[in-house]
Formats: C-alpha cells, structure tokens, sequence
C-alpha cells in the first residue's frame, strides 16, 4: 500500500481520507497547524503527525517529500483571496516535492457563471494544477449533508424546524463528506489522474429533508424557508450561494459519476441521517 498525506486532515474532508485511507491499509500523514487533541487522537490510530502551515509552502514540500500521493483542500474562511494563495503554495510544492498524484477537493460547478466566489476560487486552483501538468485528480463534492449538523442548524432543529434560504419545491444536491474520503482514495487505488470527477449522494427538496430528519431523530421536524436577508451576515459569497441553488443549482449526473467509480457506494441522506446520535447533536 501508499502513503498518503492529508493536508485538513482535522476537517471533514480530510478526516474522511484518513478515514478511507486507513481502512484500506494506506499510511497516512497528516500535515497541521500545531498538534493538538485532534491530532493527539490520529496519532493514536497509526498516523504520522506532520506540522507546516499553508503558508509556508516549503512546509508542505518537507512533508510531501516521502509520499506516494498527496490530498489537499483549501477554504474560503480567512479570505478569498488567502485562498487562491493557500491553492498557489500547494500546487507549487507538490511540483517541488515531485508527488506522483496530487488530488485536490474542489466543488462541483466551479468553472461554470455561478458567480459565487468560494467556487471561482477553487476553480483558479483547478486551472494553475491543469497548466502545471502535474498528475492529479479533481474531486468536486455539491452540497454537504453534514452542514445540518452546524450549531445554528441544530438549534433550529431542537425547536422542530428546519430551515434554509430554498424555496421548497427546489431539490438540492448533496452528499456525505465521509464519501469525499471514498473517492480520493479510491482516486489514487486506480491510478485516475488528469480526471475531474463530480461527486454527489443524494437530490432532496426541503420537505424531503425535513422527512428524512425527522425520522432519524424520532421528532417532528418540519421545513421553513429562510429570507436570504438572514444570509447577509456570512458574506454576500453565501446568500448568493443559495440565490444560485435556487436558479437550479448542481446538476451532477449521478449515472456518469458510478462509471467512473464504480466501487464506491454514495450514501442517501437516510442512511447519512441514520448514523448520527441525534439526542446528543439536539440535546
């Protein structure tokens, strides 16, 4: 088996590689920040606890130095432009490092007039790592299910409701980020570079979702549409998000997707919904 390092290897995305890449007997490293409780706990399953920042790009060649492939996530939370600037660093020391497979997580529809600026910016990395010729893979996840689990989502939630700036017969595409962890891994397994691959699990309108929580939390949940207005706090990047699904959103091609990994099974939102511990999450 590989060596795989993990660049967010604490976040969601990253945690499902580690996840993947255990389980099917790859070494991993997990490049961070500083050691921590979190890293405290992946020391403790076998990995290999590497610290940089993606600021410093000559940290990241240090730990990319001895792997087979390389996974790397980047986000818009200190800025969009710190993203482009975090995705720049790792393409640049993925080169330097020589790392046989780069697989880089970006978000299905980047590229396209969404005008929505945390997917133009993962685009902007997309290209550099298309026009540097380095072997990799782009893995485009749509919406998250696990976002449901965020603290406001939650509070909604434990008051019966579930709430989100979608009209109601508008379905969204989403998928669990534990499935991201399957296809990067399953990615380097077989070898598909220079591949750009969309990933989806489930399409489900809001009342469709407030449906699958309810009877996975065993309340009542109902839907509630959310004024964009609320959306203002977070950036005008967010409400024109959901602006964006409501003008149709993603339109990932389930059927494409399972020919190109056949071996993955994308979980439904029931089956997501059904593996968390809603009387601890609600209570």
């Amino acid at each position: 088996m590989s060596r795989i390092l993990v660049i967010g290897a604490t976040g969601r995305q990253g945690g499902g590689v580690v996840d993947a890449a255990l389980k099917n007997g790859h070494e991993v490293s997990a490049f961070v920040r500083s050691a921590d409780q979190n890293t405290a706990s992946l020391a403790g399953r076998g990995v290999d606890i590497v610290e940089g920042d993606l600021d410093d790009p000559e940290s990241i060649v240090v730990a990319a130095q001895s792997v087979d492939s390389m996974f790397a996530v980047t986000t818009p939370f200190a800025g969009l432009e710190k993203e482009i600037e975090h995705g720049k660093n790792l393409v640049a020391a993925a080169q330097e490092a020589d790392v046989k497979h780069l697989v880089f997580s970006s978000v299905a529809a980047a590229g396209e007039a969404t005008r929505i600026g945390h997917f133009d910016t993962k685009w902007v990395t997309e290209e550099l790592i298309r026009s540097t010729g380095i072997p990799a893979t782009v893995i485009a996840p749509v919406f998250f299910m696990d976002n449901y689990v965020f603290p406001w989502n939650l509070a909604d939630m434990s008051k019966g409701v579930i709430r989100q700036a979608v009209d109601p017969d508008v379905p969204l595409q989403m998928v669990d980020s534990t499935d991201i962890g399957r296809a990067v891994v399953s990615s380097i397994e077989n070898g598909l570079i220079r591949k750009r691959i969309e990933i989806v699990g489930d399409r489900l309108t809001g009342p469709e979702l407030a449906d699958v929580l309810s009877r996975a939390a065993g309340r009542e949940i109902s839907f509630q549409r959310q004024p964009g207005s609320e959306l203002d706090a977070m950036g005008g990047d967010w409400r024109r998000m959901y602006e964006w699904f409501n003008e149709g959103g993603f339109s990932v091609d389930s059927s494409e997707l399972h020919s190109q990994l056949p071996d993955v099974a994308f979980r439904t939102a029931d089956q997501w919904a059904a593996d968390q511990d809603w009387d601890q999450l609600l209570s």
